[in-house]
């Protein structure tokens, strides 16, 4: 059995890699796959996924069909669209995904919706069960998030608006999420997604991102890595 722990950024990869001393790297279509074990003696593959969609899904499809994985377990930063419902700082697990880019509305289907397939995707339920009963032990606030994704980094009020108008479920943004949902589905991998929220939707965004993804990203590390080695 192999967990990845998967991270959008560098700084995501940097904060789960200081709990491991002994680590081998493989690196692969430009990509760093770093080698370890947890505590329970499981192998752990961890990984920067990139920015974006594309970028995610080609990792996520690696690290299932190159190195095997079994289970994968997302964890990042994203942006709130929800104001004091999902602070800046909050911890969240999604119970669902949605791609708010993907628009094929001229042929008579709804935003973010491909033919055959649902608008919001759920989230492996067993490791969602499991991933909050370990926060609950670890007396971590874990708030339920609704994430919309798409290739482009909101800071503004309107296009917050332009996604709530169409996902109205989506409390959370960001760059990867889906893909990896939907790349996970597909291969028939378990998966479940973490993110800590960094910013919000106004024109400061990048700059507040810039300061905060460090810090919650070390936040989010011991609780992704205590989860690891308990499913």
């Amino acid at each position: 059995m192999t967990t990845a722990i998967l991270c959008a950024i560098t700084q995501e990869v940097d904060a789960i890699l200081k709990h491991f001393k002994d680590v081998k790297v493989k690196t692969k279509a430009n990509r760093d796959f770093h080698f370890a074990k947890l505590e329970n003696g499981e192998d752990v593959i961890i990984t920067r996924s990139g920015v974006g969609k594309i970028e995610a899904s080609i990792t996520t499809s690696l690290l299932v069909n190159v190195y095997g994985v079994t289970k994968v377990l997302f964890s990042g930063v994203a942006g709130s669209l929800s104001g004091k419902d999902i602070p800046i700082g909050a911890l969240t697990i999604a119970t669902h995904t949605c791609q708010g880019d993907f628009d094929i509305t001229p042929f008579g289907l709804p935003k973010g919706i491909n033919d055959g397939e649902e608008v919001y995707l759920e989230t492996s339920k067993d490791l969602y069960n499991k991933s909050r009963e370990i926060a609950k032990k670890n007396n971590v606030d874990l708030l339920d998030a609704v994430i919309c994704t798409q290739d482009s980094f909101i800071q503004s009020h309107a296009q917050r608006d332009e996604i709530r108008k169409h996902f109205p479920k989506a409390n959370i943004v960001e760059m990867e999420g889906f893909a990896v949902a939907k790349t996970c589905m597909h291969l028939d991998i378990p998966y479940v997604i973490f993110r800590s929220i960094s910013d919000d939707d106004d024109e400061s965004s990048s700059v507040v991102f810039e300061k905060f993804a460090s810090e919650v990203s070390e936040q989010h590390a011991h609780l992704i890595l205590a989860i690891a080695n308990s499913i």
